[in-house]
C-alpha cells in the first residue's frame, strides 16, 4: 500500500469512530479544546519545578482519566507506569484518597489512611476504603507498575515486549545490491495492532531518575531513552508521557532592580528542562505546571491567588506540535486527594459594585472551602476536611 493510500485509509477509518482520542473534556474544558485528548502516536511531557504537582496531574490526567473513560466506553487502554520516585503501594494509597474524595467527599490523605500521627482511621472510613477494592482490583488488570531503578536498555526491552504482545510486526522483501550482487533482505513494513481501539500508554515519573548504562552520563542516558521513545512512537503508534523536571535555575526567585519578583523567570520553560533540554525537540506536546503560592505571587493572570493558598495551579501548553501553544489555564488543585478542576475564567472572579469592579469574594471563598463544581451536589454537601 502506498503512503498516500495509508493516510487516506486513516482519514476514512477515523470518520466512522465515535472517539479518535481519549477526550480531555473531563480533565479541563479548555485543554480539551486545544489538545482534544490523549492521542495515539503522541509523545507528551509534563514539566514544572519541584512541588508544582507534576505527578498528581499526570496521575489525574493520564492514569485515572483514561482508565475511567475507557471502562465506560468501547475504547480499551493498557498503561505501563514506570514510577521511579514513588512506590507502587504509595501510588495506590494516593489513588484511594482520590477515589474517596470523588465518591464520598472525604479528604483522607495517604498519611491518614495509614493512621500516621495522632489521627486514626475510623471504622466507618475503613469500610469506605474497603468499598474501593473492586475499582483498584480492576485497575490492576489494565496497569502495570515498575518502581525499581531501570536503565534505557532495560526500559527498551520492557516496552518492546509489551508492544509485541499487543500486535505483530510485518516485513517485506526488498532488493539491494551488495558488491555488485543483487539480493533480497527482509525490511520492516508495518505494525498491526491486535486491537485497533486499544491505547497503549507508557508513563515515566520522573525521567531524571532513570539509571545510566555502563559508561553513560545522565545526559547520554536520557538521549538514548528519548530516541528509543521516538522510535516506539513512530513505529508502534503508542502514547508516551514523561514527567520531566525543570532545572533548579527555574526554582530560584529573580528580581528587578526595584526588588520586584520576575514571575516570568519562575514559570516553566522548554529551555529549562532538567538534565537534557534537547529532549524538548522530541516531544509533541509539553505541559507546564506553575504554583504562584510557592513564590508568594499573590496576583497572577487575573486571579487573586492569595485566596487559594496552595490550592491553585496554572497549566500551560508550552509546546503543541500541529496546534496552538501558549495557552494558560487556571486549575483548582487539592494535592492530598490528587484532584484538579478548571477554574472559572478570571473575569468571573470580578464583580461590579456601585460602579466599581471588586473581587468576587463569594466565588473565591467557594473554592477556598473546596466546594468544587464537578462533584455532584450531594457529594459537595459531604465534603470533609480531615
Amino acid at each position: 500500500m502506498s503512503l498516500i493510500s495509508k493516510v487516506l485509509d486513516i482519514i476514512e477509518t477515523n470518520r466512522d469512530k465515535d472517539f479518535n482520542c481519549i477526550p480531555f473534556i473531563d480533565v479541563s474544558r479548555t485543554l480539551g479544546e486545544h489538545l482534544h485528548g490523549i492521542k495515539k502516536g503522541t509523545y507528551y511531557a509534563i514539566t514544572g519545578t519541584p512541588g508544582s504537582a507534576k505527578t498528581q496531574f499526570t496521575d489525574f490526567s493520564f492514569l485515572y482519566h483514561p482508565y475511567n473513560f475507557c471502562k465506560d466506553s468501547d475504547l480499551k487502554v493498557e498503561i505501563v507506569y514506570f514510577s521511579f520516585e514513588i512506590s507502587k503501594e504509595m501510588k495506590i494509597l494516593s489513588g484511594i484518597s482520590k477515589k474517596l474524595f470523588e465518591d464520598y467527599g472525604l479528604r483522607l490523605s495517604p498519611s491518614l489512611l495509614q493512621s500516621m500521627g495522632k489521627l486514626k482511621l475510623s471504622e466507618d472510613n475503613l469500610e469506605k476504603v474497603k468499598s474501593t477494592f473492586e475499582y483498584f482490583s480492576n485497575l490492576e488488570q489494565f496497569v502495570t507498575f515498575y518502581d525499581e531503578p531501570l536503565t534505557p536498555s532495560q526500559i527498551y526491552k520492557i516496552m518492546e515486549k509489551k508492544l509485541l504482545e499487543n500486535g505483530t510486526n510485518h516485513f517485506k522483501k526488498q532488493e539491494i545490491v551488495e558488491n555488485g550482487v543483487k539480493k533480497y533482505v527482509n525490511v520492516f513494513d508495518k505494525y498491526v495492532p491486535n486491537d485497533p481501539d486499544k491505547y497503549l500508554i507508557f508513563i515515566f515519573d520522573h525521567i531524571s531518575l532513570i539509571q545510566q548504562d555502563t559508561n553513560q552520563t545522565k545526559h547520554q542516558a536520557l538521549t538514548e531513552f528519548s530516541s528509543n521513545n521516538v522510535f516506539f512512537r513512530n513505529r508502534y503508534n503508542c502514547t508516551i508521557v514523561n514527567v520531566h523536571q525543570q532545572s533548579m535555575e527555574g526554582s530560584v526567585k529573580q528580581f528587578t532592580s526595584k526588588g520586584d519578583n520576575i514571575v516570568s523567570k519562575l514559570e516553566p520553560q522548554l529551555a529549562l528542562l532538567a538534565d537534557n533540554k534537547t529532549l524538548g525537540r522530541d516531544y509533541d506536546i509539553v505541559l507546564g505546571l506553575f504554583s504562584p503560592y510557592r513564590y508568594e505571587v499573590q496576583f497572577y493572570r487575573g486571579y487573586q491567588t492569595k485566596y487559594f493558598s496552595d490550592h491553585c495551579r496554572f497549566l500551560s501548553i508550552l509546546k503543541n506540535r500541529g496546534g496552538t501553544p501558549d495557552v494558560h489555564i487556571g486549575m483548582y488543585f487539592d494535592g492530598g486527594v490528587t484532584y484538579f478542576e478548571e477554574l472559572p475564567k478570571s473575569q468571573e472572579f470580578r464583580i461590579e459594585k456601585h460602579g466599581v469592579f471588586v473581587d468576587n469574594t463569594a466565588l473565591y471563598e467557594k473554592y477556598a472551602k473546596g466546594l468544587v463544581g464537578r462533584l455532584n451536589p450531594d457529594i459537595q454537601k459531604r465534603i470533609t476536611f480531615l
